[in-house]
């Protein structure tokens, strides 16, 4: 899609020394990037994942943006850095979950057959605490439709 590669110069094998790199360069938010943590399997959780899907796919132009789940931020002045990586313990939440949560919320006008596309890719993180991941969801925006949860 476009995000992936913009931040890593790859699409495929994103691995756990990725994600600490844009810990280490300090990798802000932005309109196309946010970082969220998942420590529970909580209604409020799941909201904070749509949300920020919804927001990426009704950019008025198709561009490609970019989710991490497990990434603890910082708050800064205007925007969020990335501060440490808080893995997604995988009996709270994996990759067949999380798609669930994504398919089942989001809706659009006009109502469309299938869904806009977007990619999950699973980072394991066993190395820092055990059965637990990292989540990146890449989203493509479609102006042609209006998005909500």
């Amino acid at each position: 899609m476009g995000k992936l590669h913009d931040l890593f110069d790859k699409e495929q094998g994103i691995t756990l020394d990725d994600i600490k790199k844009l810990i280490d360069n300090k990798v802000q938010e932005s309109s196309t990037l946010e970082y969220t943590i998942y420590t529970e399997n909580s209604e409020q959780h799941k909201i904070n994942i749509i949300k920020s899907i919804v927001g990426f796919l009704n950019k008025p132009n198709f561009e490609s943006s970019l989710l991490v789940i497990g990434v603890h931020t910082e708050k800064g002045k205007r925007t969020k850095m990335p501060k440490e990586i808080e893995p997604v313990l995988n009996n709270i939440l994996n990759e067949t979950q999380l798609r669930q949560i994504i398919t089942e919320n989001i809706g659009s006008i006009p109502r469309y057959k299938t869904l806009p596309h977007f990619d999950v890719i699973t980072v394991d993180t066993n190395s820092i605490k055990a059965e637990s991941s990292v989540f990146l969801v890449e989203v493509e925006s479609d102006p042609r439709a209006f998005y909500y949860s």
